[in-house]
């Protein structure tokens, strides 16, 4: 018997969408022995996509704010009356 294994997207959330930790690493190490099959619809599979999304968003607006004080620091540094 091939056990089904549907997995909600608060599973991914939690596990902060990190495919290569033990349990996902487990589920695909059973699915290759064929001993379950992971199932996934196509709502899971847009909400996992728009979550990954956001966070690439959220995370390349960090890295521009940072750069850009990064920037204004550095320049502060070479001329202070340019502040």
């Amino acid at each position: 018997m091939i056990y089904r294994v549907f997995l909600d997207t608060n599973i991914y959330d939690a596990k902060n969408y990190s495919f290569h930790n033990a349990q996902f690493e487990r589920l695909a190490s059973l699915s290759r022995a064929g001993q379950l099959s992971v199932v996934i619809n196509s709502v899971i599979e847009g909400e996992v996509r728009s979550h990954i999304e956001e966070r690439i968003r959220t995370a390349v607006n960090v890295l521009r704010k940072a750069t850009k004080e990064l920037s204004l620091n550095y320049l502060h540094f070479l001329n202070p009356r340019m502040m």
